[in-house]
C-alpha cells in the first residue's frame, strides 16, 4: 500500500529485494530502485546516485504518476472489480 501512495503522490520508491510479494508493483528504474536487503552499502549507493542526479528522480517522479494513473486509479480498478465479482456470482 505505501508504495502505491507513494507513486500516486509522484514519489519514487527505494525498495527492499525482500521476498514480501509487492515486487511487481512498480517497475525497476522507472518508478522503483531496489536495494538488497541487509546491505547498507547498497542502501548507500542507491539513494546516493539518486541524489546525485536530481533529473533521474524527476523522470521517476514523472513516471510513477503517470503508471499510477495508468494502472491504480479508481476508473481503471473498479470496473476489474466488477468483472471478478460478477464471474465469481455466475460459477
Amino acid at each position: 500500500m505505501v508504495q502505491l501512495e507513494a507513486m500516486a503522490r509522484g514519489t519514487p520508491i527505494v525498495l527492499s529485494r525482500i521476498n514480501s510479494g509487492v515486487l511487481g508493483v512498480g517497475e525497476e528504474g522507472k518508478t522503483t530502485t531496489y536495494i538488497e536487503p541487509q546491505n547498507p552499502k547498497s542502501i548507500a549507493d542507491k539513494v546516493n546516485h539518486l541524489l546525485e542526479n536530481p533529473d533521474k528522480i524527476d523522470e521517476m517522479s514523472d513516471y510513477c504518476l503517470e503508471y499510477f494513473e495508468k494502472k491504480f486509479t479508481n476508473s481503471v480498478l473498479l470496473p476489474q472489480y466488477e468483472e471478478f465479482y460478477e464471474k465469481s456470482l455466475e460459477s
